[in-house]
């Protein structure tokens, strides 16, 4: 699939709107909700043998931070739940510097390279939390 910078499809415009309001359900990530776009490699499978290890987040606009994949969630659509095409992705970094909300790419060894809409969902005990939310479901 090529994708034309600084264009976005209808679909691609659903599906971030279909995100934000999923995302907007999720009462610890307030106002800011995370989305991504229609892309094959993003089934949910792909990420969740890695829960636990650590990647590496770079935002657009700054530099690299280690981080941990913490979690990969069930949006809060009964109908949707354990799917493969809609879930949320948890990851966690040390409280400064922050990432705020930003197209991050995320990196690990084995699932490799992935660019994602991420934004603050919430201080943790041990660091900050960041969510992106993956909506590939098309109604």
């Amino acid at each position: 699939m090529h994708t034309r910078t600084g264009t976005i499809s209808r679909r691609g415009l659903l599906q971030a709107g279909g995100a934000a309001m999923v995302g907007a359900a999720f009462g610890d990530i307030g106002a800011a909700a995370a989305a991504v776009t229609s892309n094959s490699g993003l089934k949910r499978s792909r990420f969740s043998p890695y829960v636990g290890q650590k990647v590496t987040l770079t935002p657009t606009r700054g530099m690299p931070i280690t981080g941990k994949l913490v979690s990969v969630e069930d949006v809060p659509a009964k109908a949707l739940k354990g799917s493969q095409n809609a879930y949320v992705l948890r990851f966690r970094s040390k409280a400064t510097p922050s990432l705020g909300t930003h197209i991050t790419t995320v990196r690990h060894p084995r699932f490799g390279s992935v660019d994602l809409l991420m934004s603050a969902g919430g201080r943790a005990k041990d660091g900050q939390d960041y969510l992106a939310v993956v909506n590939r479901v098309v109604s």
